[in-house]
């Protein structure tokens, strides 16, 4: 889309840039100063995927790359990754995965400590 709206770029910048202003619909329709209805309406129509699942996926990647990186437990990977609560994360990585996240990690721990 060529003739997008510009609050279609800022709306990726925001998810990408400044995720914590993301918490909730409404959040970030008063920082863009649009009504929540027309953002999750239109949002579909760029981007092919609705602005909720959108944000999961973002959280979700942000959740692997810090089990992949760090040695945090599921608590802090869920909170940091801005889900509310390490069930709703283990919830949503299973259903988007197949795999749960402890079991994904502990594949990363082993990657990790190949001796080469």
């Amino acid at each position: 889309y060529k003739n997008r709206p510009k609050w279609v770029d800022d709306i990726i910048d925001i998810l990408h840039e400044q995720p914590e202003l993301c918490k909730s619909l409404s959040s970030l329709a008063t920082q863009l100063n649009l009504h929540p209805v027309h953002i999750s309406r239109e949002f579909s129509k760029y981007f092919e995927i609705s602005i909720s699942d959108y944000i999961k996926n973002l959280r979700l990647n942000k959740a692997m790359s810090l089990m992949a990186e760090k040695d945090m437990s599921m608590t802090e990977i869920a909170l940091e990754s801005g889900f509310y609560d390490q069930s709703h994360f283990i919830k949503s990585f299973k259903r988007t995965f197949n795999i749960t996240p402890l079991v994904l990690q502990k594949k990363f721990v082993d990657v990790n400590n190949l001796q080469f």
